[in-house]
């Protein structure tokens, strides 16, 4: 079974995380083993926040980013500090005592602290029993299984209290984003944009074209595997990975995949797996610009193009792919675009891929969720006829701020109210009339801002835009 990280919206397994324009975290789904971070064990039809009861300093925190696990999950605040809760199997909570099987409730995993070499985290990536931390210098830390290497330090031992991989095992570069898979991970170089990955490599998933089972040590994919027909190499900026294939994005907004492509996850047009990344499609596919950011689980990849149409690969027989059942003829072996119309003709900014479903959130920030939705659903609304077989608008009228991410400007509805006010004749009554424009514009607009040198790879994640949509 898969994880996937995510930074607005986060998947697991039969379980949603999202973050909304104020910063705070919100759950719903399956909850056996805590991973919705409530408090107890009982699942969530409907969205709940984490930690309802503010019975830890969570909700005090301004939180930027949430990944999802498989049965654990984190987040990360604008302080640096990562929080985590659920499954603690193998040390993947951090905690040292291996008695410990699951944390219904939010607790502190990496707190920054200079003086002993621990900078602010930037980033986190929940696995299979596993986590990883990317922090501000370019370090990535890893605790929990490390059955198959996925820790990086060279063994397959577990780890019970977050460690850093030693800087060497990179050749003592930086990176400056992570991804994991169910037992892989990944790492892209600060500087260079390099990819290094490591851990299982069934079917190929590491991109290493060789047949090793398992790698325990970063290694780097040679900067020309992602030349296609340009003059020189193009630089990698995110990747993502499913159970057994990995997608990578370059700056050209090129779309790269390997491993298990038998049901066109990786969305080759063939029925193949592929031991090396290949060359999906660029902006001659997906459009000017071409590709901005990818997500993939274990039988679908969703993929967002530069002019924020969503497009999908995958098993005909998912309902976590996004395509009516009237029209699956066939495993989608090359992306396909899902209609506009079914995000209410808005632009699509984030996507989030889980085992059994998967989420998109538009730039308006409304929340569209689609996949299995018997048992305790994770679609945020009440499904129990069965699986919803296209995108489905989740209505999140009880949160106090309902925008779902942190890219937002003036609501529009705020905006309106502004200009009303500033109106010779219908605003002559407002107490905002006389109000300074300035101040009034500076109190409405979107105070959140990714810190300092934050990639583009994660910035694309997070749904921060470059340009009007920002």
């Amino acid at each position: 079974m898969f994880v996937h990280a995510q930074m607005a919206v986060a998947l697991g397994y039969n379980y949603t995380l999202f973050v909304n324009a104020d910063g705070k975290l919100f759950a719903c789904g399956q909850n056996n083993f805590g991973q919705l971070g409530v408090g107890d064990w009982d699942a969530r039809i409907l969205p709940t926040p984490v930690d309802p009861h503010n019975l830890t300093l969570l909700h005090n925190q301004d939180v930027i980013l949430v990944s999802a696990g498989d049965t654990h999950a984190g987040c990360v605040t604008s302080s640096g500090v990562v929080w985590m809760w659920g499954r603690a199997s193998s040390g993947a909570l951090g905690l040292s005592d291996p008695l410990i099987s699951s944390q219904w409730l939010p607790r502190v995993f990496y707190t920054p602290n200079r003086g002993l070499g621990r900078p602010a985290a930037v980033m986190l990536a929940c696995g299979c029993e596993f986590t990883l931390v990317l922090d501000t210098s370019g370090g990535v830390w890893s605790c929990g299984s490390g059955q198959n290497g996925q820790l990086g330090h060279g063994n397959d031992l577990d780890i019970y209290t977050l460690t850093q991989i030693h800087p060497d095992h990179f050749g003592g570069r930086a990176m400056r984003m992570i991804a994991v898979g169910a037992c892989h991970s990944m790492a892209v170089e600060e500087d260079t944009g390099v990819l290094w990955t490591w851990g299982c490599n069934r079917s190929g998933k590491l991109g290493q074209d060789h047949v090793l089972a398992n790698v325990s040590l970063p290694i780097p994919i040679d900067p020309a595997t992602f030349r296609g027909n340009m003059a020189k190499p193009d630089v990698v900026v995110s990747v993502a990975a499913g159970s057994n294939h990995t997608m990578a994005v370059t700056v050209a907004g090129v779309l790269w995949g390997c491993g298990n492509g038998l049901q066109g996850q990786v969305g080759s047009g063939q029925r193949v797996v592929l031991t090396a990344f290949v060359r999906v499609g660029g902006e001659e596919y997906f459009g000017t610009g071409g590709v901005r950011m990818v997500t993939c689980h274990q039988q679908q990849t969703l993929i967002v193009a530069q002019d924020n149409t969503l497009w999908v690969c995958g098993a005909r027989d998912s309902a976590a792919l996004g395509v009516a059942r009237a029209q699956r003829d066939a495993d989608v072996l090359t992306p396909r675009q899902l209609p506009q119309p079914q995000f209410g003709n808005d632009a699509v900014v984030v996507v989030a891929a889980g085992t059994l479903h998967s989420a998109a959130v538009t730039a308006s920030g409304e929340l569209y969720t689609w996949g299995d939705g018997q048992g305790p659903t994770a679609l945020g609304y009440n499904n129990a006829w069965g699986a919803q077989w296209v995108p489905r608008y989740v209505t999140l009228i009880a949160l106090d701020e309902p925008r779902i991410g942190r890219w937002h400007g003036i609501q529009q509805r705020s905006m309106l109210a502004f200009l009303m006010t500033q109106h010779v004749r219908l605003g002559q009554n407002s107490l905002w009339h006389t109000f300074p424009v300035e101040l009034l514009q500076e109190m409405l607009e979107d105070k959140f801002v990714p810190r300092a040198g934050t990639s583009r790879g994660i910035r694309n994640l997070m749904g921060l835009l470059e340009g009007p949509l920002q």
